[in-house]
């Protein structure tokens, strides 16, 4: 099974425009992010306390964490990723990467969608 890899860009949530983004080697469909600013230095906001042990886990624990690396959000343009094929898709619903895996628009990989009426190729 193939994976996102690397987030090129990504969606944002109001006034944070950069994470740093880490999946769990585990299972690809978990994992974290965290606000950060153009070159990685976290963010304290409100939740600060309440995600900086996750971070540390994460920066801690490569055997279980891939580190992502930080992406610019943007919520008007849908997301630009990188599968673990190497191919670059574009997370616009639910798409199928040219190596015949299937995602949904947040990267999480999901079955085969062929026969589905509402997919973006």
């Amino acid at each position: 099974m193939s994976i996102i890899k690397k987030f090129l860009t990504s969606k944002a949530d109001p006034g944070i425009k950069y994470y740093h983004f880490f999946w769990d080697k585990g299972d690809h469909c978990l994992g974290y992010r965290f606000p950060c600013d153009s070159e990685g230095k976290l963010l304290r906001n409100e939740h600060y306390d309440s995600w900086i042990q996750n971070y540390k886990k994460c920066i801690s624990r490569p055997e279980d964490f891939d580190d992502a690396g930080i992406q610019v959000e943007d919520n008007e343009k849908p997301i630009h990723a990188l599968c673990s094929c190497g191919r670059e898709v574009v997370l616009d619903g639910n798409i199928r990467c040219g190596c015949g895996q299937w995602y949904n628009e947040y990267g999480q990989p999901i079955e085969d969608m062929t026969n589905r009426a509402d997919t973006h190729y």
